[in-house]
Parts: C-alpha cells; sequence; structure tokens
C-alpha cells in the first residue's frame, strides 16, 4: 500500500517539473466530478425556456463562465432571452446544483492527491474557476478542499473569462508568480486554452490521466 502510494507521488511528481513554484487548478470536471450533475441542473433551469443542456454541449462550453455558456447556447438553439431571465436562470440553476447536484457530485481522487503533493512540495496552489461563487464556497467547505487552496479566483473577479488567460494570470498574479511558473491542472477545452494563452509554464490535461473519470470511461469503451 505504501509502496503504490509512493509510485502514484512519484508519476504525480513527473507532471509537475522541479522549477515549478505554482500551480493553478480548476474545479468542475478536474477536481470535482461534477459534469452529470452540471447537465442536470443546466436542464432543469433552462428548459422552462424552451432549452436544452445535453452532455456534449456541456463539455464543449464548459469551463466558461455561465453567462457565456447560456449565450452560447441561445446562439445555437435560436433563442432570445432578456437579460433579466438569463440573470434568472443562472441563478436557478446555481441554487438547483448546489441542492441537489453538489450533494452528487464526488471530488477526484486522483487529482486532488495531484494538489496534496504539489503542497507538500512546497508549491503555492491557487483554484481558478468559471464556477459561481456560492458552488465555490460550498466545494471547499463540504468537501474539505479549502486547506488546499488559499487563493481562489473565480470569473466573477476577472473582466474576461475563459478561454481568454485573464483567470490564470490573476491566479498566479495572487500567489505571488508569473503564470510560466506555474503548472495548469485543467479539463476543458475553453480552460486548456486560457492556460495555454496564459503562457504557463505547463498545462495539463487531466482527462488525460489515469483516476479520472473520463480517462476511465474512454478505457472502459475500448
Amino acid at each position: 500500500m505504501a509502496q503504490a502510494a509512493a509510485n502514484g507521488d512519484a508519476s504525480v511528481n513527473e507532471l509537475i517539473p522541479p522549477e515549478t513554484k505554482g500551480c493553478l487548478f480548476d474545479m468542475d470536471g478536474t477536481l470535482l466530478d461534477s459534469t452529470d450533475q452540471r447537465v442536470r441542473s443546466w436542464n432543469q433551469a433552462v428548459q422552462k425556456h424552451g432549452l436544452t443542456m445535453d452532455k456534449e454541449t456541456y463539455l464543449n462550453e464548459t469551463g466558461k463562465a455561465g453567462p457565456l455558456i447560456l449565450e452560447s447556447l441561445c446562439q445555437q438553439q435560436g433563442k432570445s432571452l432578456s437579460d433579466e431571465v438569463k440573470q434568472g436562470i443562472i441563478k436557478d440553476m446555481t441554487e438547483f446544483f448546489v441542492t441537489h447536484g453538489l450533494p452528487q457530485s464526488q471530488p477526484i481522487p486522483a487529482i486532488v492527491r495531484i494538489a496534496e503533493v504539489a503542497q507538500a512540495r512546497g508549491l503555492k496552489l491557487a483554484l481558478a474557476t468559471g464556477s459561481e461563487e456560492e458552488i465555490i464556497h460550498k466545494t471547499m467547505t463540504d468537501f474539505g478542499l479549502g486547506n488546499l487552496f488559499k487563493v481562489v479566483v473565480s470569473s466573477q473577479n476577472v473582466g474576461r473569462t475563459k478561454p481568454e488567460p485573464d483567470i490564470f494570470l490573476a491566479a498566479a498574479e495572487r500567489i505571488g508568480l508569473k503564470a510560466s511558473e506555474c503548472v495548469v491542472f485543467e479539463d476543458s477545452k475553453s480552460g486548456l486554452q486560457a492556460g495555454r494563452a496564459a503562457g504557463a509554464m505547463r498545462v495539463v490535461d487531466v482527462t488525460t490521466l489515469p483516476g479520472h473519470p473520463e480517462f476511465e470511461r474512454r478505457q472502459h469503451s475500448k
């Protein structure tokens, strides 16, 4: 058991070059296995307005802030909604996810372990997520992840959200580093793009790592 843990930690260290000073983590789909519950929550909020959210669409849009996801969904499905209605949808989606979706979501142990090993190495960690602040706070509290991240940057804290690099640039700055001194851990297309645009030392697609649900699903479907 100890040997297996040691081997796992060695694999983690291979992902994080020796010269790394910090790690920047996304939350949904990276640290938290929440995809199915996010899709469910979006559907609950948008269906009364004649919209639908399927998993493929969500995976293409996730990583962006909620308003951008909703704007894209409206464009794809030919709907025009007022700003007031859009704000209501985001509020409904957030409330449903907090009440029903989050309790059925779980941290992804393999990715949480990466953060733990990085912290043990003395690296500075920050959370950089497009998620809503209420959901961020409850996730950190309910799953005991808050002790890993002294700095949290959400889409509400920056001018431009993923796929623009602002959130990772801000997160690196808040831990006293440059993005080029950090490794980014992401699962979404827009998040990976944002990490690269920020000039991160390395951008890791966590869905390619053993132990991540998407990696395991692909393995089992072969």
